[in-house]
């Protein structure tokens, strides 16, 4: 199965499904906006990383969970 937008490969990043991917990436975001001290810029910078990763993947649902983390997080400071 192909996973195409227009002319553009979803990249899946080692799974079979990009949405797979997507989903893995949602589940590591968490993870990246804890670090405290000397590492909140190695943080920041992991979290961008895998925003673009993730945009990469074109999946929507993906995009809307971590929309809704990142407001869950910016919520709870």
């Amino acid at each position: 199965m192909d996973f195409v937008v227009g002319d553009v490969v979803r990249q899946g990043f080692g799974f079979a499904n990009p949405n797979h991917a997507a989903a893995a990436i949602c589940a590591l975001f968490p993870f990246c906006c804890g670090w405290r001290g000397k590492g909140r810029w190695a943080g920041r910078l992991v979290g961008v990383t895998l925003c673009v990763m993730l945009a990469m993947t074109y999946s929507r649902t993906g995009m809307a969970v971590l929309a809704m983390e990142a407001a869950v997080l910016w919520w709870r400071g």
